[in-house]
């Protein structure tokens, strides 16, 4: 990976985000909450969703903002065999976790460091914390993925389209990403806006599958 497509936060935005989810994660342990996640139920969910993005049977995955590898182990619940599994995390304490967890797996700190090729970039929750430039931040870490990817990438956000927003949460408009994958990453792109986190609830946010090549394309 290049080191010029590097993604970046803010030196307060890293501290921000290293202090809240230590704190959590003294508090919860490896649990969803350490994570932000309502349940697991919730988190398995939108794990389900994601990796929907193709069968996933012998690829590789790069899971960003892997936390303790809670989409390892859900994999191996649903049997999903991978080759390789490589988790990238902002927090030494969940990589420290997850490698006790998951001795056969790479975790790092910076994506950068990721010097192997994978088929398929997840990225689940990691974009709803609350930054200095969310937009950017989004932006340039799906467009880093994608190049670095064999076959795709799939990721979620908080979406517009809802009757309240949590102040500490970011809302992202649904068609202002399709519009930006469209034009700057693919024409092989899906975007689900079609299921539910929480029963009786509403479709809070979405998730987005990005082709490198048409998904059931005959060439």
């Amino acid at each position: 990976m290049s080191k010029d497509n590097e993604v970046h936060l803010s030196a307060g935005d890293a501290s921000h985000l290293k202090k809240f989810y230590k704190n959590e994660f003294t508090i919860h342990g490896d649990s969803h909450s350490s994570v932000r996640y309502a349940s697991k139920e919730s988190q398995w969910k939108r794990y389900d969703i994601l990796t929907q993005i193709s069968n996933l049977q012998n690829k590789s995955i790069l899971d960003y903002g892997c936390g303790t590898g809670h989409l390892l182990e859900y994999l191996n619940e649903k049997a999903i065999v991978i080759n390789d599994y490589i988790g990238v995390d902002i927090l030494p304490e969940f990589l420290q976790v997850a490698k006790e967890k998951f001795p056969s797996a790479t975790f790092l700190e910076r994506l950068i460091d990721c010097n192997r090729p994978f088929d398929f970039g997840i990225v689940s929750g990691t974009f709803n914390d609350t930054l200095s430039d969310n937009r950017n931040f989004w932006q340039q870490a799906i467009s880093e993925l994608f190049i670095s990817c064999r076959e795709g990438i799939a990721f979620n956000l908080m979406s517009k389209y809802v009757d309240y927003e949590n102040p500490n949460l970011y809302y992202e408009s649904p068609s202002y990403v399709l519009d930006f994958v469209k034009k700057n990453l693919s024409p092989f792109v899906t975007l689900r806006h079609d299921y539910l986190c929480k029963v009786d609830s509403v479709p809070y946010e979405f998730s987005v599958y990005v082709y490198k090549k048409a998904k059931n394309s005959l060439l």
